[in-house]
């Protein structure tokens, strides 16, 4: 009711279906523009809409605070240089666009010792010596930058693994968006299911932009 209460009773249609959520929500992500869903306890129904919906998907929870937190109150992105990455590059600078929140792009090394940040806006650097990743997010932000000239942009190297680097960056973040490279059963087991590992442990929301799903692959 405060759905259609906000957005009026034209714009909002309910459905009631039975039987596996999961496979309803990913049905009913064909053709859309985007799948919003709770986190609830980040159990197979959430694993199984993230690995398979045919759209980007939302998962829903709670910010932790994290006023203090380098990236607080930004659209934090994950930037790997991937095909994948720069689907959600470009998801994170229109949604940052449309709800006028700066934008914080975000890769993960494991050769850092220290996370760095650069800040487009004041030109400010929190590093002795810069890093070689800063050159590679310089180079895949700059078309969106120039894109959207309105988002207030900052760099961010992590530190660690992938999944711990981008949940750390998240902390305090109005959404974490990362792509989902949808690799089959056993590239996820050889280095981890990224997008289940952050949206499971993310202190924010995260979306999860999807490049492509494996033909044939089982729901």
């Amino acid at each position: 009711m405060n759905t259609r209460s906000r957005l009026g009773g034209q714009r909002v249609v309910l459905e009631v279906r039975s039987g596996d959520p999961s496979i309803h929500l990913v049905d009913a992500s064909t053709g859309v523009g985007l799948l919003v869903i709770g986190a609830g306890g980040g159990g197979s129904t959430v694993r199984r809409v993230l690995r398979h919906a045919h759209c980007p998907v939302v998962v829903v929870r709670p910010s932790r605070p994290g006023r203090d937190a380098p990236l607080a109150g930004h659209v934090v992105v994950g930037v790997d240089g991937s095909p994948a990455a720069r689907g959600a590059v470009e998801f994170a600078f229109a949604y940052a666009a449309e709800h006028h929140f700066p934008l914080a792009a975000v890769h993960v090394s494991a050769e850092s010792r220290d996370d760095y940040f650069y800040d487009e806006t004041t030109l400010s650097t929190h590093f002795a010596t810069e890093p070689h990743a800063l050159g590679l997010l310089a180079e895949e932000v700059e078309p969106w930058a120039l894109k959207y000239p309105s988002v207030a942009i900052r760099r961010a190297v992590m530190t660690g693994s992938v999944a711990q680097g981008l949940t750390r960056a998240g902390t305090g973040a109005r959404l974490l968006v990362i792509g989902d490279k949808r690799r089959g059963m056993v590239s996820r087991a050889r280095t981890g299911d990224i997008p289940r590992t952050v949206s499971a442990d993310a202190p924010c929301s995260v979306a999860a932009v999807p490049l492509g799903r494996p033909e044939g692959e089982p729901l």
